[in-house]
């Protein structure tokens, strides 16, 4: 029997419920609306919409949300996809042969070298020495953990990037190509060097934001702001040196765990105000595609829609906070509760487990066994029931499949 898309009311009533609930997130696009509303027929009228089968994939994984997570900064880990690297995966190989070419054309140099050599760089020396490489090994990393999650049948429900890593998410739902996105890239880290070069820094602090804002006010400096708000205990800081240096001293006599960080410049900051408007000017010329899977964003609060100006709101990004614990509160709320960091490291998925005990989480490049990881990540990100276990009685069969078989019958 021919499949129907229209038949998307033999989605359990349960599923067609909880899809109200997302559709109910501030920015849904339509397509999600009108999967929450039950009207399979405006879903398919709404253009550009996702791809065949993505209403009923809504309706039924709003059960429980798989989501995809975009690190950014300070997502790099010596080795990470070495192995990939070294055997010739056409995901690793490709990825990076296309980012090396846009980085060596714009920027004068390469990431694989650094990357795969031998001894790659400790984290710390490649923020050091090499902060720009590091951005662009996160973009690497990520959209090649992405084609290796997709290959072993991952089909994320909702992408959520954070800071950086909204290039990522928004590249891998396809709004950018991987050529354009790296070329964004490269003009953000020229356009924030020529403007902000030893303008500030950014300090880590193991508080709430309620605490921070009120130690920010306390020093009154008009450039020191809250850039970061990613757990009931955990806020980054934004500002000046002398006001960050500040911010620390008094967190210290306070008993607040302060950490600076050590990213080159005060992201997510009204002191790079000149910066946005130039970037703003000049990413405009890169082509964009309607995304094919929902992308939430942290600094919006909202998912990206058709038709948004990708270039205003990703210049945006450098002078707006990230507001990443209440953007999963807001996942976790409409039915999220897998969520599988797509790049190096688990401290996405860390925040969100310490915030919603309970959740799956799956980090497939922080341990040894990287293809175990994927398969493990790529698992629970295609089974209808991905709150549980991968392999656990009852976990089923692929999303996709299930709501095929549905939407047919």
């Amino acid at each position: 029997m021919s499949r129907d898309p229209g038949r998307v009311s033999k989605v359990p009533s349960a599923w067609r419920r909880l899809a109200r609930t997302l559709a109910a997130l501030p920015g849904s696009p339509p397509y999600v609306r009108a999967a929450g509303a039950g009207d399979a027929s405006a879903a398919r009228r709404t253009p550009p919409g996702p791809p065949a089968g993505r209403t009923a994939l809504l309706s039924e994984h709003a059960l429980d949300l798989g989501v995809a997570l975009f690190p950014g900064q300070g997502a790099y880990r010596p080795g990470a996809l070495a192995a990939f690297w070294e055997r010739g995966s056409p995901a690793v190989r490709d990825t990076f042969a296309t980012v090396d070419a846009v980085a060596r054309e714009r920027l004068g140099r390469e990431v694989s070298p650094t990357l795969f050599r031998p001894s790659p760089p400790s984290p710390a020396a490649l923020l050091d020495r090499a902060p720009d490489l590091h951005q662009l090994a996160v973009l690497a990393v990520s959209v090649a953990t992405y084609r290796l999650l997709a290959e072993r049948g991952a089909r994320p429900a909702v992408h959520l990037g954070h800071s950086l890593g909204e290039i990522a998410a928004l590249t891998c739902a396809g709004a950018y190509g991987l050529a354009d996105a790296t070329a964004l890239l490269c003009e953000r880290i020229s356009v924030v060097r020529a403007h902000a070069s030893g303008a500030g820094t950014m300090l880590a602090l193991r508080c709430g934001r309620v605490r921070a804002e009120r130690l920010v006010e306390l020093i009154g400096h008009p450039s020191l702001v809250v850039a970061v708000d990613n757990a009931a205990e955990q806020t980054v800081l934004s500002g000046p040196p002398e006001a960050i240096g500040t911010a620390g001293a008094i967190a210290r006599q306070l008993g607040i765990t302060a950490t600076p960080l050590r990213f080159p410049h005060p992201f997510h900051n009204p002191l790079l105000a000149g910066a946005r408007r130039e970037l703003a000017s000049r990413i405009g010329v890169f082509s964009t595609r309607p995304v094919n899977v929902p992308v939430y964003s942290a600094i919006l609060g909202r998912f990206y829609r058709d038709g948004d100006d990708l270039a205003g709101l990703l210049a945006l990004h450098l002078v707006a906070p990230v507001e990443y614990r209440t953007s999963v509160a807001a996942l976790y709320a409409a039915g999220a509760r897998t969520f599988v960091e797509v790049g190096a490291g688990r401290v996405l998925t860390g925040l969100a487990a310490e915030a919603h005990p309970g959740v799956y989480t799956a980090a497939p490049l922080a341990g040894r066994d990287e293809e175990a990881g994927l398969t493990r990540a790529a698992a629970a990100l295609s089974a209808p029931d991905t709150g549980r276990l991968p392999g656990a009685e009852g976990a089923g069969q692929p999303v996709l499949a299930v709501v095929e078989r549905n939407a047919a019958a």
